[in-house]
C-alpha cells in the first residue's frame, strides 16, 4: 500500500503520490519486432516511463516497459494501481497528475480547458493548487535523470549482443 504523507497542508488530505509520465530515449533503433512502437512522439526511439513519487521527491511506484509511443494514461491503465487499486489504495486514497491522466477513484487530475471554452474561475483555482503538487513529480524525475546520465540514451543490447565487461 501507498502511504499517506503530508499532503493535507496542500488541501489534498488522502493523496498518497503524484504521477507523471516521462520519456527515456533509447540511443538507438532496438533490433526487434516491435521497434516501431517505440518511435516516440517527442524523440526518435524511446520508452515512456509512469513515475509517482511523495512531498520528498521519492520514488514510490513505476512501470517502465511501455514503448515511446504510449500516452501517459494508456501507462497508468497498464499498472497494477489501475488493474488492482484495492491492493495499493485504501478507501479515500488517490494519486494526482496533470491533465493527460483519467479522472478515475484513485487518480485526480487537472481540468482540461475544452476548445473554444473559457474554464471556470474555480476549475483555474484548482489547477493551480493542484500545480504546486505536480511541480515536485518534475522535479523527481529531473533528479532522476541528472542522477543517471545514461537515461536520455539507454542503450538496449541487440539479441545477439554480448554485454561489454567494465
Amino acid at each position: 500500500m501507498l502511504e499517506s504523507l503530508t499532503f493535507k497542508e496542500f488541501g489534498f488530505p488522502h493523496c498518497v503520490g503524484i504521477a507523471d509520465g516521462t520519456l527515456f530515449p533509447l540511443a538507438f533503433e532496438p533490433d526487434s519486432q516491435d521497434a516501431p512502437d517505440c518511435s516516440g512522439r517527442k524523440c526518435g526511439y524511446s520508452l515512456t516511463v509512469m513515475i509517482i513519487c511523495d512531498l520528498n521527491k521519492k520514488i514510490r511506484y513505476y512501470l517502465a516497459n511501455c514503448p515511446g509511443f504510449a500516452h501517459d494514461n494508456r501507462v497508468c491503465d497498464a499498472t497494477s494501481l489501475k488493474k488492482k487499486p484495492e491492493e495499493h489504495f485504501s478507501p479515500m486514497q488517490h494519486i494526482i497528475g496533470d491533465s493527460a491522466f483519467a479522472n478515475s477513484p484513485f487518480m485526480v487530475s487537472a481540468f482540461k480547458k475544452g476548445a473554444n471554452e473559457d474554464m471556470s474561475f474555480e476549475c483555474e483555482q484548482f489547477n493551480h493548487k493542484l500545480s504546486t503538487l505536480r511541480i515536485r513529480s518534475e522535479h523527481c524525475i529531473g533528479i532522476l535523470k541528472g542522477r543517471f546520465p545514461w537515461l536520455p540514451g539507454i542503450r538496449r543490447m541487440k539479441v545477439n549482443e554480448k554485454p561489454s565487461s567494465v
